[in-house]
């Protein structure tokens, strides 16, 4: 990542640590076996839990939010959204949802004047913290309409879901950290959670490469090693679904004639993929992903999952 003027922020690390968990919240569930341990990776390994989610971004922005710029208070009312956001129901939080969208819209504002880079960092970290903060904080409902206006006049629109009648919020803020620098760190993993956020059917292979494609595209001029790593990561699996998808996963909602004349290509070149990724990052839980599914391609075991497959898809 680009080395980029930092401001400390001593309160931070105290409460990303209660946002984290602390000895009296700390979920019982017990960790799978030889589980990976959370990682701050950029996107999600197969099997991430709600909680592993969490935590995840949780890291993620204790990296970035040294980045932006931002004011001790406004840094200190960031978490402490975080740390609300953690149970998902809104469970004992104190914030009400009016202070959540000023924390979010001061974030916003102070980056106004600051060069690209450091508005998309702001920008991306409104976005990660608005996605956890939406539900417990009730974004959803009908009431909340002041606040959602008042999060659209600071660019983050939403809309109704006519199925449940609830709101969602529309992603703007991780686009708007998309364009304003997309040749830098910020900006390109934008591009990278935007693209892991996307879904294909089983109908053909065509949006799968339309990801790859993408993925290419970063891959030209990468910003830094964790953008290189975490596209090659990406378009191994973009490759690897093509695959499995050739050789019966998906049953009945998946065309696997579709699949099956690319099969024997896109197996080489995901294999290729996982190894150039893991040649850098062998450590990371993401990797360890990559890993497992390198080792089964390459022993011939076969593979039960995806990542950009999904049900319902056009």
């Amino acid at each position: 990542m680009s080395v980029l003027r930092s401001l400390f922020v001593p309160t931070v690390t105290l409460l990303i640590v209660a946002a984290c968990g602390s000895s009296e919240d700390t979920p019982t569930k017990p960790v799978r076996l030889h589980e990976a341990p959370v990682s701050p990776d950029l996107v999600a390994t197969r099997g991430e839990r709600p909680l592993e989610h969490y935590q995840r971004e949780v890291m993620l922005l204790n990296k970035w939010v040294k980045q932006a710029h931002l004011s001790v208070g406004t840094t200190s009312s960031l978490f402490q959204v975080l740390k609300e956001s953690r149970d998902q129901t809104g469970k004992g939080r104190t914030l009400t949802t009016d202070q959540v969208a000023s924390t979010l819209e001061s974030l916003v504002k102070q980056a106004a004047n600051k060069d690209s880079t450091t508005q998309a960092a702001a920008y991306l970290i409104a976005d990660r913290v608005l996605r956890l903060a939406w539900r417990p904080f009730r974004f959803t409902n009908v009431e909340q309409r002041p606040q959602r206006n008042q999060l659209q006049g600071a660019g983050a629109e939403s809309f109704v879901i006519e199925a449940s009648g609830e709101s969602e919020y529309a992603g703007d803020w991780l686009r708007d950290a998309i364009k304003l620098d997309p040749r830098g760190p910020f900006g390109q993993r934008g591009a990278l959670l935007e693209i892991e956020s996307d879904c294909a059917s089983g109908t053909s292979t065509d949006n799968y490469h339309s990801f790859i494609t993408r993925l290419d595209a970063l891959l030209a001029a990468p910003a830094d090693s964790e953008v290189k790593t975490t596209a090659q990561l990406l378009e191994a699996d973009a490759y690897r679904d093509i695959f499995v998808l050739a050789h019966g996963v998906g049953s009945s909602d998946v065309d696997s004639t579709k699949f099956l004349p690319e099969a024997d290509v896109a197996k080489v070149k995901a294999i290729a993929l996982y190894q150039a990724a893991l040649a850098t990052d062998s450590t990371s839980r993401v990797a360890r992903g990559g890993r497992l599914s390198l080792d089964r391609l390459v022993s011939g075991q076969p593979l039960h999952y995806t990542r950009f497959f999904c049900l319902g898809s056009e």
